[in-house]
């Protein structure tokens, strides 16, 4: 027998005659399978209801759990989904076990930006979605997963033909990758990859003290004109240096300002400006906070 043999019961003929304790084998043997190639301990596959359809699962690395959404085991359109998730929940086992285990990845680099993702981390939500689906851990496992899903397909195909259930999953994935990309393009530029680790990079340094430099929204209005506002980056060790930083940079956008729009000397004197420090998360969901300029 083939080594990849067990993969035969992912084909939808055999999948929907399954019951549901079979599909949870099924899926436990794909983890424990690449839970050995990788060189990591198997995690125990957990199904679990959850409210919403959406939702995959996640990896619980202090039980050594992939939890899975069940209605996607219930479900045998749903059978690719599944797959995914163990894939994607099993790499992101393997990234924990590449953080604590010196070696056991060969790319340092890529651990590196993996312990600094995993202290500031992005959690998915309808505001941060794009930023969340964009960070290193979330991108490494998203590729693994497709990688992975694709070579079990394609040893299936070529055995037993085409499937329309997963060309139907597959064109979703295409979509939901092409939809990020645009998003993430309009949003961070086209170089979102850099600035998403950037970000990363710079909130795992405030997180862990390193790095004492911080965002600030500047605005300022004139009478009979709007806010008009521009994001800096400010480093002071001290509140007097950080005041005298920021009085420094609102004062220079005041004029900046009243000289674009062509405010009068007396008009400068009225002037109203406001100084407020931006959440790195802030930052994200604004788009290029960095960039200095006017919104």
């Amino acid at each position: 027998m083939h080594e990849n043999d067990y993969q035969n019961i992912f084909m939808p003929e055999l999948w929907q005659h399954l019951t549901f304790d079979q599909r949870v084998a099924a899926l436990q043997v794909l983890e424990n399978d690449h839970a050995s190639q990788s060189g990591r301990e198997p995690y125990q596959i957990k199904p679990m209801e959850m409210p919403d359809i959406s939702h995959g699962g996640q990896m619980v690395a202090a039980e050594k759990l992939i939890v899975i959404n069940a209605a996607h085991i219930q479900n045998p359109t749903y059978e690719y989904v599944a797959l995914y998730t163990v894939l994607h929940e099993g790499r992101h086992a393997y990234q924990r076990a590449a953080i604590e285990k010196e070696g056991f990845h060969p790319d340092h680099e890529q651990v590196r930006s993996w312990k600094e993702n995993a202290v500031f981390y992005i959690p998915s939500s309808e505001q941060m979605y794009i930023p969340y689906r964009i960070q290193p851990l979330e991108r490494d496992a998203n590729a693994y997963a497709k990688v992975e899903v694709d070579k079990i397909v394609s040893r299936l195909e070529q055995a037993y033909g085409k499937n329309d259930i997963f060309q139907q999953y597959a064109s979703h994935m295409e979509s939901e990758t092409r939809m990020v990309d645009i998003a993430a393009r309009e949003k961070f530029g086209d170089d979102y990859i850099a600035f998403m680790d950037h970000t990363i990079h710079k909130g795992y340094q405030v997180t862990r003290g390193i790095d004492e430099k911080k965002s600030y929204k500047i605005s300022v209005r004139f009478e009979e004109t709007e806010w008009s506002s521009k994001c800096v980056e400010v480093a002071a060790s001290g509140k007097h240096q950080l005041r005298e930083s920021l009085t420094r940079e609102a004062r220079g956008f005041v004029f900046s300002e009243a000289t674009r729009l062509g405010i009068a000397p007396a008009g400068i004197q009225q002037a109203q400006s406001r100084v407020e420090p931006i959440p790195i998360a802030q930052d994200l969901e604004r788009g290029k906070a960095f960039e200095k300029g006017r919104e």
